[in-house]
């Protein structure tokens, strides 16, 4: 039964190929910047849902006002 290499000995031999590198640290830095651009589009959009909440719930009392004047109206008119 052989005895593995010691880990040093397994390191030492690795030469990682330089152009190899330097694709995994593009794709890894492009990587990075399109999560963070998906996680600020995420917050973006949870923004906007609040905000097309809050709009209506203001825009609720706006429309059961128009509706009872149309209804007054209505009954005006017969």
């Amino acid at each position: 039964m052989s005895q593995p290499e010691p880990l040093s000995q397994l390191t030492q031999d690795y030469e990682p190929d330089q152009s190899s590198m330097k694709y995994d640290t593009i794709d890894s830095v492009e990587g990075a910047g399109i999560a963070s651009q998906m996680e600020r589009m995420k917050q973006r959009v949870e923004q906007l849902e609040k905000e097309k909440m809050e709009l209506s719930m203001s825009k609720a009392p706006l429309e059961a006002r128009f509706r009872q004047k149309e209804d007054l109206w209505q009954k005006d008119r017969t």
